[in-house]
């Protein structure tokens, strides 16, 4: 990108004009602000802005290359200095935006990060970044700020060295490192540093370790799901996991519910992990309500100590306390239970599920069937009466009013034709839209779980239902309490 600066003062020659930009990047000043105007002071002097030209036409060639695609346009300002000292900002240009209609960066911001994370006398420490594909991925480097950076003996990926030595002995440096793309998986990865020295160690400076990587496609946009995604019925489509001593074996069983295979598991007596099932690549779980699957105790001996969780994002639900069944599973009922876990109940770092698991200690073996992310939070529409019932239209109060999980909508179309049901907030914005397409004649009632277009879910608030048919459009308030 070329930026230029018409620069003059009364006061004398122009000695130098810096460009600034506000948009988001690696966090170089250490500060938790991504998105902000980028530029540090190390020493006085500006660094990491766009660029400065001391002569006539003041211009500078700002690389975009790793900049990450922008969630929100940029801006950019000169700084002008003229002979005598003076400085003067102009106004920002705004609405600048990156043309990634045909390739995509993007970055992927650490977490887990030590709070002071210095590595030193054989300490390793790490922290984790989540990639949801690999798909497309041409380049990757990881960004890294250190104090003493040449006391690293091993900086890793995935346990894996990838630098040692970089940066300067007891000063601050900004380091780039060339990522092996064969390295990286989908889903959860680990960057960890290491030093044997006694002295000080190597620092790594806030934010931790970033990872950014190209892609040969723009950034996918997702549709929210409209059906379940079926992990395991008939066969696993995840790879499933256990410790060397436990096992896991796909058995085909006629007393399975609606299902010719089951998962059969050993859990392990010497580790608390019993089975993790991994995608190869992490699905969104955008338009997904629930975690559903079916579980039969078989031949499991409980006991007290016994217990059994599900793992979602390193968040353990209790399923089975010291021999105390949660969540309305019993183990002393020798028949199939069906378990539902909704997603809302689980706080998603990235609205992906990158693996599920389960924990705990048992003895015997038990069985797990039709494991499935459940369809729903976009719209679940059923006609209820012919159309002669329906005689106008019309747009009934939600039920429950106020609601806190979720609550069921209705509304009467007299004659077919394209509907369209919204929920805006207070500013005017339109956070979800729950129908948007052509529905028969009748009565029809559709079912929210107070989640956004994007899957997140929405705060306390009044929220606007808005019906747009036939030309004409009804409105109503929704009550939201969490």
């Amino acid at each position: 990108m070329r930026l230029t600066a018409v620069a003059s003062s009364p006061n004398g020659a122009i000695s130098a004009v810096d460009f600034i930009g506000h948009y988001e990047d690696y966090d170089h000043d250490g500060n938790g602000v991504w998105h902000e105007w980028q530029r540090t002071y190390p020493k006085g002097h500006l660094r990491r802005h766009l660029g400065m030209a001391d002569t006539f036409p003041y211009e500078v060639v700002w690389s975009t290359g790793w900049i990450p695609d922008q969630p929100e346009p940029m801006a950019v300002m000169a700084r002008i200095r003229d002979e005598s000292g003076v400085y003067h900002m102009t106004e920002a240009v705004e609405e600048l935006v990156l043309d990634r209609r045909h390739h995509s960066v993007r970055m992927y911001k650490p977490y887990n990060v030590p709070p002071g994370w210095i590595s030193r006398a054989g300490r390793t420490l790490s922290a984790k970044v989540f990639v949801p594909t690999l798909s497309d991925m041409v380049d990757g480097r990881a960004e890294i700020s250190t104090w003493s950076g040449l006391h690293a003996d091993d900086i890793a990926l995935n346990r894996t060295t990838i630098a040692t030595r970089v940066g300067r002995n007891h000063n601050y440096a900004h380091n780039r490192i060339e990522i092996p793309l064969d390295l990286l998986r989908a889903g959860i990865n680990s960057f960890s540093t290491s030093s044997a020295t006694t002295q000080h160690g190597i620092e790594v400076m806030w934010p931790g370790i970033t990872l950014l990587a190209r892609f040969s496609e723009p950034a996918p946009t997702f549709v929210p799901a409209k059906e379940d995604l079926s992990i395991f019925a008939d066969g696993l489509s995840w790879a499933a996991v256990t410790p060397e001593d436990g096992d896991v074996q796909v058995e085909s069983r006629e007393d399975a519910f609606e299902a010719t295979q089951v998962l059969r598991i050993e859990p392990s007596r010497s580790f608390t992990s019993i089975l993790e099932l991994v995608p190869d690549s992490p699905p969104s779980t955008l338009g997904y309500t629930t975690l559903r699957f079916r579980i039969h105790p078989y031949e499991l001996r409980i006991a007290d100590f016994h217990r059994l969780s599900l793992v979602v994002w390193d968040q353990a639900i209790p399923l089975l306390t010291r021999g105390v069944s949660q969540r309305g599973l019993d183990f002393n009922l020798r028949e199939w239970q069906t378990l539902q876990i909704p997603l809302d109940e689980i706080d998603f770092r990235y609205p992906y599920l990158e693996a599920i698991r389960f924990d705990g200690k048992l003895s015997g073996a038990f069985l797990i069937d039709d494991v499935r992310l459940v369809a729903g939070n976009v719209e679940t529409v059923i006609a209820e009466s012919s159309t002669a019932e329906a005689t106008g239209f019309r747009l009934y109060a939600n039920a429950p009013n106020p609601f806190n999980a979720e609550t069921v909508i209705s509304f009467d179309l007299p004659q077919s034709g394209v509907a369209k049901l919204s929920v805006y907030n207070l500013a005017g914005q339109r956070v979800a839209t729950l129908i948007d397409r052509t529905i028969d004649a009748g009565h029809h009632t559709c079912r929210w779980h107070a989640r956004a277009d994007n899957g997140r879910s929405l705060a306390t608030g009044v929220y606007v239902l808005r019906i747009e048919a036939l030309g004409t459009m009804r409105t109503g308030k929704l009550l939201l309490l969490r």
